[in-house]
């Protein structure tokens, strides 16, 4: 009562909050300057405002009496008025509670929606608490949005990592197939899946990714050295099919029909067979030259054929008509 046995003391209770309140009006004096009621001195008493905590009373608010200088301290972090400074206290963490479990009803567990969930958090931190009963539920409301939120979203990233992890292992089974006509595509595919896939925490992350990614590049690197093979062989072949061009073309321009040259002369068809592919932009050009290469000899053959078979039919009518003399005379004789 601040020695003051006309003081006034008062306790109740914000209905708002559900924080109790002891307030203390003193240091009132009328025109003698004698102790009086407050009431009889409205204008220079002092008030004194606190809030109970843990069993005692917190300063809030103390505005001084007249006689003792009529000053006004704050304590507890008020600045203004205590209980509007309280209420708005109320309405920012109701406005925060309300933003997380917005946070939370939305399905999103990405990043961002954990950024803001933090933001959240921070801003939570930064608003002055008074301890109340109310202040008490809206913390376990908010607690209980933010864990909902981070227990959802550990199984989400739980479920990514499995995810990722199954999308490595086929990464891995293709790179070890070397299908490199399919496996290409298959990559692709398996890339477009781990785009749509969300986080699965930065370390999972990271380490998945080194392991989805290295059987790509192995992939992707082992297909570069077989292209490279593949077109040094179809380069090798495109130089064999041109010799075998050349030689055929120089058998044709020797216009020899022998045996020799005819077994030459398919010798060559049977290495061209043997020899693999050119490429497909000269593939089917090398195959017309060839075979222009080989058609004058294998046609003036034919025609040598032909005349060398008709030299013989004409001589072995002569021979048969020349025997057909002697057996005749032979018969005679006989």
């Amino acid at each position: 009562d601040f020695g003051d046995p006309y003081a006034e003391q008062n306790q109740f209770t914000d209905e708002t909050s559900g924080a109790k309140f002891a307030e203390v009006i003193y240091g009132g004096r009328n025109a003698n300057d004698e102790p009086c009621k407050p009431a009889d001195d409205p204008k220079g008493v002092g008030r004194w405002v606190a809030i109970e905590r843990e069993g005692g009373y917190e300063l809030l608010f103390w505005k001084h009496d007249r006689k003792s200088g009529g000053k006004t301290e704050y304590g507890f972090g008020i600045t203004g008025d205590p209980l509007k400074q309280l209420h708005e206290v109320l309405d920012t963490k109701a406005a925060l509670v309300k933003k997380a479990e917005a946070l939370l009803a939305d399905e999103r567990r990405d990043g961002a929606a954990l950024r803001k969930m933090n933001a959240l958090m921070d801003e939570w931190k930064a608003v002055h608490g008074f301890s109340t009963p109310r202040e008490d539920e809206m913390w376990n409301a908010f607690q209980a949005a933010r864990t909902k939120f981070r227990e959802e979203r550990h199984a989400i990233m739980q479920s990514m990592a499995k995810a990722k992890e199954e999308l490595a292992q086929k990464a891995e089974a293709v790179a070890e197939a070397k299908d490199f006509r399919n496996g290409s595509a298959q990559m692709h595919e398996l890339m477009d899946q781990w785009r749509k896939l969300s986080t699965a925490g930065r370390q999972a992350d990271e380490t998945l990714w080194a392991r989805f990614n290295g059987a790509r590049q192995a992939f992707f690197d082992a297909q570069r050295e077989n292209y490279k093979q593949r077109q040094a062989k179809i380069a090798e072949n495109a130089a064999a099919k041109e010799d075998l061009i050349k030689r055929a073309q120089e058998l044709s321009d020797a216009k020899d029909y022998s045996r020799e040259a005819t077994a030459a002369m398919r010798a060559l068809g049977d290495a061209w067979k043997a020899t693999g592919f050119a490429g497909k932009e000269i593939n089917d050009q090398l195959w017309e030259r060839f075979r222009l290469a080989q058609s004058p000899f294998w046609d003036e053959r034919k025609k040598y054929n032909e005349r060398r078979h008709a030299e013989w039919e004409q001589r072995h009518a002569a021979w048969c008509e020349r025997m057909e003399g002697v057996l005749a005379a032979k018969q005679r004789t006989l």
